[in-house]
């Protein structure tokens, strides 16, 4: 749980960057321009949340209740965009969607460090409830061994009563 932990927590650390450019990585930077986030357990998968760089999240974004426990799973799918409208996660998996904690937010309500599931699936993320309440978390842009920045806040929802996903 530790090591889960010290991610969250150090993803949650690590600012967004503006510019693009190459880093100390050797590599291009593009910038987080847009992020779509979906429920994936609809029939068909539905935009919940629309986050816009400068501006934030929209104004009908929100996630789905997270049930405690294991049926209490919800399955989100993150599309996210450069400043030219191109998808920045693609299907070699070089470049992730994650979620991290944002800075002091509640760290008892969800479970981060499942032991039967990697939360991260390189396009989805998985959210487990580990006790009824509400934190925030910020999804993040992720690159090998670092962050290409995060979109701002979104709260989410832990209750007895969150659907199965």
């Amino acid at each position: 749980m530790k090591s889960r932990m010290a991610f969250v927590f150090g993803c949650a650390a690590v600012g967004a960057i503006a510019a693009c450019g190459t880093d100390d990585n050797g590599h291009d930077h593009r910038e987080l321009e847009r992020a779509v986030i979906l429920d994936r357990g609809q029939t068909a998968p539905t935009e919940v949340a629309e986050w816009q760089h400068g501006e934030g999240w929209s104004s009908d974004s929100a996630l789905p209740t997270v049930g405690v426990g294991d049926d209490g799973r919800i399955s989100l799918g993150v599309e996210v965009y450069d400043e030219t409208g191109t998808q920045l996660i693609d299907a070699s998996g070089d470049i992730s969607a994650r979620y991290a904690l944002s800075a002091g937010a509640d760290d008892c309500v969800l479970d981060l460090n499942h032991p039967d599931d990697d939360i991260f699936h390189g396009d989805h993320v998985h959210i487990y409830g580990q006790a009824e309440g509400t934190t925030e978390i910020e999804f993040v842009l992720w690159h090998g061994d670092h962050s290409h920045g995060e979109t701002s806040p979104i709260e989410v929802t832990v209750s007895d009563d969150g659907a199965a996903r």
